[in-house]
């Protein structure tokens, strides 16, 4: 047998910041005073402990070793075996390693849950791991569980995620994914776990959606299930139109507004200015943000693709319906606090005073259907309660009580390859269409494909 103990000595002397890892807990730093390296070179034992925590565990043998991580065998009573990571989180290439080990940990905690909320049925797979072929994301925890021939989907978010809204996406895609892939077994319905205070949108969301979906939330003292309909109110408003606000923008850019009585000039940072500054600076904008530029790599020039796109869409809008009215045309009406969606949205009316939602996206975007689902919910929601009327909007059209449609513009290589399978789930009142430009979409709006769900 090799000897593993020099091995261990060998990563520990040249390690800077160590920190030993076991799966599903969190990491351990390594000090003079708190680990200790005991046995035989080839039968080694290592102790480490915290405030919190103590591990002891016997060393069977090196899996790996890679730079700055040392990746060991241990064994367990009853001729278990189990992992356990040595990492010198000082080394550049483990920059992601705490990030896994919470991930890891947070696995642990979910696969908890699910015991704990279905303990009629079997784990049948459980992962953090990435999968970029599936579009399968380590920030969530996704499983399956079995129970005879059926079988459900579930994903998790951790207390701590950056972005639990995210977790339906990837749910309903580890959903279709697992559909596809599992054709003996009848995959049902979908288990949703957020952390609690991060549901109220994935709440709204269901309700529109035809998978049969399961919401939890959990926090330190445990999970606890969550009813959609409890759900009810939105936090949006819509403001009354503004019909003095004047702003300036070359192709979606804006380069000046009057406040007040001052005009105010400028792209990053606006300061008071004269007319002559504000046309010197726009003549120079249109230069460069133009479909004929010779530098199409100028910062100015690739700028807030979706607001260029929504300037083309604004100058010719039945270039991509012929249904729809050429104006009014309006902006984040209504708004939504905290949206920052990196997509932009129009709202107009067709002409037999039908609503439609207009979302704009210049680039790939996987959240692109559910974000603008959350667009189209309050936009319905407005319209029901008259507040687009009361507020100025649509002046002298009679506007029909139907659901708004929904359509999604990009270019044509613009959606994600996974946005459909999220879109197979809309329910039927949500009408949705994708609507793919062409590659020269700010020269001249061209509708190449059109799909209707």
């Amino acid at each position: 047998m090799p000897a593993i103990r020099p091995a261990i000595e060998t990563f520990l002397a040249s390690a800077r910041q160590p920190v030993v890892i076991e799966p599903g807990e969190d990491p351990i730093a390594i000090g003079a005073d708190n680990f200790v390296l005991s046995g035989t070179p080839t039968r080694p034992a290592i102790e480490c402990w915290s405030n919190t925590k103590n591990l002891m565990r016997r060393i069977s043998g090196v899996r790996a070793e890679r730079r700055g991580k040392l990746e060991l065998d241990t064994e367990h009573f009853g001729g278990r075996t189990g992992r356990l990571l040595l990492v010198d989180l000082a080394h550049p290439a483990n920059s992601t390693a705490t990030r896994r080990g919470d991930r890891l940990k947070y696995r642990e905690q979910f696969r908890l849950a699910l015991n704990r909320q279905y303990p009629d049925w079997r784990i049948a797979e459980l992962s953090t791991d990435p999968d970029l072929e599936h579009t399968l994301s380590p920030s969530y925890a996704r499983a399956m569980l079995r129970k005879g021939k059926s079988a459900m989907a579930a994903i998790g978010a951790a207390v701590d995620s950056p972005e639990p809204d995210g977790a339906l996406s990837f749910g309903l895609i580890w959903l279709d994914y697992l559909r596809r892939r599992e054709p003996k077994l009848s995959v049902g319905g979908l288990l949703v776990f957020l952390p609690i205070g991060s549901e109220v949108n994935t709440c709204h969301r269901v309700r529109h959606l035809t998978a049969q979906i399961v919401i939890f939330v959990h926090g330190k003292d445990g999970e606890e299930l969550v009813h959609p309909e409890d759900y009810s109110n939105f936090t949006t408003r819509v403001e009354p139109l503004n019909l003095h606000k004047r702003t300036f923008a070359v192709r979606g850019l804006e380069f000046a507004r009057v406040s007040g009585a001052d005009l105010l000039v400028g792209v990053d940072e606006k300061q008071p200015g004269s007319f002559a500054d504000a046309q010197a600076l726009g003549e120079g904008l249109a230069r460069i943000r133009h479909p004929d530029a010779q530098d199409r790599r100028n910062p100015l020039y690739l700028r807030h693709p979706e607001a260029w796109l929504e300037s083309q869409l604004r100058a010719n809008v039945q270039a991509i319906d012929g249904t729809l009215l050429a104006e009014p045309l309006y902006s984040q009406a209504p708004h939504m606090a905290a949206a920052d969606r990196g997509i932009l949205d129009l709202l107009a009316v067709d002409f037999e005073g039908r609503l439609a939602v207009i979302e704009i996206k210049a680039s790939e975007d996987l959240h692109l259907p559910l974000q603008a689902l959350d667009y189209w919910m309050r936009v319905k929601w407005h319209l029901e309660r008259g507040d687009f009327q009361r507020a100025g909007y649509f002046p002298g059209i009679p506007v029909r009580a139907d659901p708004p449609r929904l359509l999604l513009v990009a270019p044509a290589l613009g959606f994600h390859p996974s946005n459909e399978s999220v879109l197979r789930y809309f329910s039927s009142d949500v009408c949705v269409e994708r609507i793919g430009l062409g590659i020269e979409w700010r020269r001249e709006l061209k509708v190449v494909y059109r799909e209707c769900r």
